[in-house]
């Protein structure tokens, strides 16, 4: 924040925005601690119920010594029954005592839990609380055009900052989705290609020439998926400045053909429209990459602005 003189319009953006900061810098505060004592519950619940299960081992033993049972004739004929009845009810004292440290310090944790999600969940809005704040701010005040410095400046820089971050997380989410639509078509496909192979060279039949079709089918619900992802990314990225490869499409023209009337030339028709599918595949898989690189460089360009002074948290 500039050391200058701040307008007296600006005063109140400014203390709002410093509230929206200290929320955003406490919701990281709780969600970490959150998942702390979480962790922390987690385990003592587990000590409890270690704890229970002893207790009631130990309590059985206390009451067969104490009834009619093999125990307390064995112990009697011995001589030790008094003995290991004061044993026993003491072994089970001491695990009761433990069991009941160990519950209420699952309860102390239980409580603490619920105190920071409801704080957690207080604070949830935070990030839209601290935008909506250097929206106020920025337009609290008019910023001269020469106006490198002040707050005003520095919320639209931020603002800016924000939104381009949000824009690259989900571009970022719509390219993996493709990539991962395009890898399970390329996987369809090496089994399509593989009783392709074998339904061209390997002398295969009916069997075979079904088999490869299934796989087809299968594939084709994938590039159709891989081609809606690739769709919504392409307008996401303006596909002037990063096109990307039209999906190869899978006829279905020559399954007729090729299963019931199964000869060597429908079968190297197929095979070749595999071959070149996967070849499209290859290059969209290249183009994605490409372009989840370019995102992350930019993501990375981003942080690095994000740094401790000025408007940044």
């Amino acid at each position: 924040m500039t050391s200058g003189p701040v307008p007296d319009d600006v005063i109140h953006p400014l203390q709002r925005l410093e509230q929206a900061r200290d929320d955003l810098a406490e919701r990281e505060t709780v969600n970490h601690r959150l998942r702390l004592v979480g962790g922390s519950l987690r385990r003592a619940e587990a000590v409890r119920r270690q704890l229970g299960e002893e207790l009631a081992r130990e309590q059985l033993d206390v009451d067969r010594l104490q009834g009619r049972s093999v125990a307390r004739l064995w112990s009697g004929l011995r001589g030790s029954r008094a003995t290991d009845l004061e044993r026993e009810s003491v072994e089970a004292a001491q695990t009761a005592a433990a069991y009941d440290k160990a519950s209420e310090g699952v309860e102390t944790l239980q409580d603490e839990v619920a105190r920071l999600t409801r704080r957690a969940a207080q604070l949830e809005h935070a990030d839209r609380d601290y935008e909506l704040a250097l929206e106020a701010l920025a337009t609290a005040t008019p910023t001269p055009f020469d106006d490198t410095t002040g707050p005003a400046t520095d919320a639209v820089r931020e603002l800016a900052r924000i939104r381009e971050s949000r824009e690259i997380e989900r571009t970022t989410i719509v390219a993996r989705s493709a990539l991962q639509s395009l890898a399970a078509a390329q996987e369809v496909l090496r089994r399509a290609n593989s009783w392709s192979t074998f339904d061209t060279f390997g002398g295969g039949g009916l069997f075979s020439s079904s088999m490869k079709h299934r796989r087809l089918d299968e594939a084709r619900l994938c590039l159709q998926t891989a081609a809606d992802d690739l769709k919504r990314l392409s307008t996401l990225i303006d596909g002037q400045s990063h096109p990307l490869p039209a999906m190869p499409e899978l006829t279905t023209l020559n399954r007729t053909m090729d299963v019931w009337f199964d000869n060597f030339f429908s079968d190297m028709k197929v095979l070749n429209q595999i071959h070149r599918c996967r070849d499209d595949i290859a290059r969209s898989v290249a183009a994605v990459e490409k372009v989840l690189t370019v995102l992350d460089r930019r993501r990375r360009e981003l942080l690095a602005d994000d740094a401790p002074g000025g408007m940044n948290r």
